[in-house]
């Protein structure tokens, strides 16, 4: 809302915008944006949920504004040119579910010279987690470690993370420029360093990440574990056995992204941690 607000009332888009809405939902960012001042919007969802935005885009006042077209955009064929594409594409991980190859099909299709992306960029930040339980060490006496690493998971755990198991700084990993950005480079390996705050186990790798809404607005949604939580929340990828870690040691780390090539929604994951652990996961 804040984004959409700041853009169409400022003077980096004309002051009778049109607005594209991809996945629009009920229609809420669109009906921001015809209350901001945009002249015309579109709502595209594919789902039954299109007819309730109808009708709720018609009980506030906004029929003449706001059009639902309803299909997948890719089979869609609107007669529109946007000065503005919004879209709430991110999934867990940032780009769980690829719904961000559809934003990427609507700006090449219908962006005008000069339109906006919103969000207009993406980051993908780790951080180093100790999560460790020190509850099956001692039961009553006795020794139930093993316990603790037959329940320790293997898939990417989707949760929000508690701010006092960070034991790392937090590193910037990949950066995606929704302006310009082709679906292949959804696909990536890229590389980063931690540093090591608090001594210890460290059990996982905590994977968030922060959209800037508009350029130079310093508008930004986060979800970073030190921010208000988000339904977006964080995955951690845990690693199969915890290293232990010096305060101030320096922790070179890889991670690819790469769609599973049965299920493009889901992504393989591939997590490097110095020279010698090499982890994969699936994100379902």
């Amino acid at each position: 809302r804040d984004a959409l607000e700041y853009l169409l009332q400022s003077d980096k888009v004309p002051r009778e915008a049109t607005v594209v809405d991809i996945g629009c939902g009920t229609g809420i960012l669109s009906l921001f944006a015809a209350r901001a001042g945009a002249k015309a919007v579109v709502g595209v969802e594919a789902s039954r949920i299109a007819e309730l935005a109808e009708r709720i885009v018609a009980s506030n006042g906004y029929k003449d504004t706001v059009k639902i077209a309803r299909g997948r955009l890719e089979t869609l064929e609107l007669d529109v040119k946007a000065d503005v594409i919004v879209s709430e594409w991110m999934g867990y991980g940032l780009l769980f579910e690829s719904m961000l190859d559809s934003v990427l099909d609507a700006r090449d299709r219908y962006l005008a010279p000069g339109g906006i992306m919103v969000p207009c960029g993406a980051t993908i930040f780790v951080q180093g987690q100790n999560d460790a339980s020190s509850f099956w060490n001692d039961v009553y006496g006795f020794d139930f470690s093993v316990v603790k690493d037959a329940l320790r998971p293997k898939d990417p755990l989707v949760q929000s993370v508690r701010e006092e198991t960070i034991v790392t700084d937090r590193a910037a990993v990949f950066d995606i420029d929704i302006q310009t950005a082709t679906k292949a480079d959804l696909d990536f390996t890229a590389s980063t360093q931690l540093t090591v705050a608090k001594a210890g186990p460290l059990t996982g790798i905590v994977i968030s990440f922060d959209c800037e809404m508009v350029r130079e607005s310093g508008i930004v949604l986060s979800t970073a574990v030190e921010s208000t939580q988000t339904h977006w929340v964080q995955t951690v990828l845990p690693l199969r056995e915890p290293l232990t870690v010096e305060a101030g040691e320096k922790i070179p780390l890889q991670l690819t992204y790469k769609r599973n090539a049965e299920n493009p929604r889901e992504i393989d994951i591939t997590l490097v941690i110095g020279l010698e652990t090499v982890l994969t996961y699936t994100l379902r």
